[in-house]
C-alpha cells in the first residue's frame, strides 16, 4: 500500500480530536515563547491522529479542527475530491507516521504565533527518493484558540538547515513585515513570486518552480480555436500568513502562499470542448462547453538569503499545488 503524499501532489496529513491549546500565554505585547516543547509534542500527536482519520473517513469537519490556511484549504478540496471519486472509500491511504521530531519554537509578541516541527515520516517526496523530512508550521490567532497546521512541506533531509537559537534554545523568527537583513521580507514573498512569474524579474534562483515554470508555460502555445491562460495571485497575508525562521547562517526558511488560475477556452462551433480531468470534474460547477477555469492554492517553502548573499537568490525547497475549484462555462 502506498503512503499518501501531501495536499498538492496527492494528499495531506490529518488527525483526530481537537488540538490542545492549553498553554494560556496572552503575549499580546510581551515577548514570550509561542508554546512549550511538551505542548508542541501533544499538538503534533493529536494532529497526526486526526489528519489520518479525516482523510481515511473523508471527514471535512474533523479536518477543519486541525488545519487552516493554505494547508486547510487544500485539504478540504482534496477530501471533497475523494468523496466524489471514491465514495465507498475503497482506496484507503496508509496512515502517516512520524518520529524523531524536532520542535522550533520562537519567542514572539502579538499574534498570530507559530512553531515549526521538523520530523521524519513515511511521506515520500513527489520527485526523487532518499531520506526526507516533513516540516509542519502550526499557528493560532489567540490564546483561546487551538493550534492548527497551516503549512506542510516534504524536504530532502540535506536541505533542512540548522536553525538559529537564543541562549534559552528558542528559535529566531523573522516578523512578517520586517526583512531582518533578508533580500525580501516574509510578507512580500507572495507578491514578489507572482510578479516574477509574470515578468521573469526578481531575486529567485533558477529551478523548476521559477525558470522551469515560466519555460513550461511559454511552450503552451495557442492552437487553432483554443488557448490556455494563466493568472497568478498573491495571497492575503491576513488570511494566509507567511512564517519564517532564521537559520544559523543568517538567512531564513519561509513558508508562504499563492494562488493560480488556469483557464482553457475553445472557440464555438469547432466541435470540441475543454478537457476536464477527473479531479476537476469532482469540483466542477457548471458545464465546460467553451471554457474551464481551475483554481489552485500553492504552498511554498523557500530559503531566503541575506542582502550580502543576494546572488544566491531565493531557493525553493518545496511547492505543492492543490486544485480547490473548477468552473465550466
Amino acid at each position: 500500500m502506498k503512503t499518501r503524499v501531501l495536499a498538492a501532489a496527492v494528499s495531506t496529513v490529518v488527525l483526530t480530536g481537537t488540538l490542545s491549546g492549553c498553554m494560556t500565554v496572552h503575549g499580546q505585547n510581551a515577548v514570550v515563547p509561542a508554546t512549550t516543547e511538551a505542548e508542541a509534542q501533544k499538538v503534533l500527536d493529536k494532529y497526526v491522529a486526526a489528519a489520518n482519520k479525516a482523510f481515511t473517513q473523508h471527514d471535512l469537519k474533523l479536518n477543519a479542527t486541525v488545519e487552516r490556511g493554505a494547508l486547510g484549504e487544500g485539504s478540504q478540496a482534496y477530501i471533497r475530491t475523494l468523496r466524489a471519486l471514491d465514495p465507498e472509500r475503497k482506496q484507503t491511504p496508509q496512515p502517516v507516521k512520524v518520529k524523531d521530531s524536532k520542535f522550533h519554537i520562537p519567542q514572539q509578541a502579538g499574534w498570530p504565533k507559530f512553531f515549526v516541527v521538523d520530523t521524519a515520516s513515511n511521506v515520500e517526496q513527489s520527485a526523487g527518493s532518499g531520506e526526507n523530512r516533513l516540516l509542519l508550521a502550526f499557528t493560532r490567532q489567540s490564546a483561546d484558540e487551538r493550534w492548527k497546521a497551516s503549512y506542510q512541506a516534504v524536504v530532502a533531509a540535506g536541505d533542512v538547515p540548522e536553525f538559529a537559537e537564543d541562549e534559552d534554545g528558542h528559535a529566531d523568527d523573522v516578523p512578517m513585515n520586517e526583512d531582518g537583513g533578508l533580500i525580501t521580507a516574509p510578507g512580500d514573498l507572495s507578491k514578489a513570486y507572482t510578479s516574477y512569474l509574470g515578468s521573469g524579474e526578481g531575486d529567485f534562483a533558477d529551478g523548476p518552480q521559477t525558470t522551469g515554470k515560466r519555460e513550461k508555460r511559454a511552450k503552451v502555445k495557442p492552437r487553432k480555436g483554443a488557448r490556455t491562460e494563466f493568472a497568478d495571485l498573491a495571497a492575503n497575508n491576513k488570511i494566509y500568513a507567511p512564517f519564517a525562521l532564521r537559520t544559523r547562517s543568517g538567512d531564513a526558511l519561509a513558508f508562504f502562499t499563492m494562488h493560480q488560475h488556469t483557464k482553457q477556452t475553445v472557440a464555438p462551433n469547432i466541435g470540441i470542448r475543454p478537457p476536464v480531468r477527473p479531479g476537476a470534474k469532482a469540483l466542477l460547477e457548471g458545464e465546460a462547453k467553451l471554457s474551464l477555469t481551475e483554481v489552485f492554492v500553492l504552498q511554498q517553502l523557500v530559503r531566503v538569503p541575506t542582502v550580502e548573499n543576494r546572488s544566491n537568490g531565493i531557493v525553493f525547497l518545496s511547492q505543492t499545488a492543490q486544485r480547490t475549484a473548477a468552473k465550466g462555462e
